[in-house]
């Protein structure tokens, strides 16, 4: 069922938990984007606040999401947004299993720490955007940002990644950048390093490995 926020006179919040799995199927959007009101929004699967919960906790988001500037802050075990792009000011995903942006993200920030994360589709972001993962980072679709920071055991960068700021990638294994890496400074630390795109650094490069 599709949620109209429009009826709000002032920004609200909204929370929807679930103790196992939680699909969003209906769009959530302003029917009236020339009032300025902005809904917050906050999912969780597996939500430890709610009674009986199971281990179950994938999290799909199946129809788009517009906040205006409202901020998106979703927990769980997995998440996947496929056929759900997402519009909000502050975007946070905490998840301890594997997480996939798999349709558009137009944010005013991204912070992201997952068991796994891929990005499929593409990623545009007013503000910073910090990555963290215990396990693998594929960013295989556009990303843009002020001020990045990636930090996992694998990094791998399959598409054009674009800083107005800087970019700070940090590896305890291997980071491998395969297209395009662009910002002011650009600071790579990892213990494999491999290179076979441009990196463009308008200010200083540090590469350690």
């Amino acid at each position: 069922v599709p949620i109209d926020y429009d009826g709000l006179s002032a920004n609200q919040s909204l929370a929807i938990n679930a103790g196992g799995h939680l699909t969003i199927n209906g769009a959530i959007s302003d029917s009236n984007p020339g009032t300025a009101v902005n809904l917050n929004l906050t999912l969780g699967s597996h939500s430890p606040l709610i009674a009986g919960t199971t281990s179950d906790g994938d999290m799909t988001i199946a129809a788009p999401i517009n906040l205006t500037a409202g901020s998106f802050t979703a927990s769980g075990t997995s998440f996947n947004n496929a056929n759900g792009a997402i519009t909000a000011g502050a975007f946070s995903l905490n998840f301890t299993g594997a997480a996939q942006i798999n349709a558009d993200l137009s944010v005013g920030s991204m912070s992201t720490n997952s068991g796994s994360l891929v990005v499929n589709s593409p990623v545009t972001s007013s503000g910073a955007v910090n990555m963290t993962s215990s396990g693998a980072i594929t960013l295989a679709s556009t990303m843009s940002g002020t001020n990045f920071v990636v930090s996992a055991p694998s990094i791998n960068v399959v598409d054009a990644l674009t800083a107005s700021g800087t970019v700070n990638m940090s590896s305890s294994g291997s980071v491998n950048l395969a297209s395009t890496v662009s910002g002011t400074d650009i600071t790579l630390s990892s213990a494999t390093l491999t290179v076979s795109s441009p990196l463009a650094a308008s200010g200083n490069l540090s590469l350690t490995s």
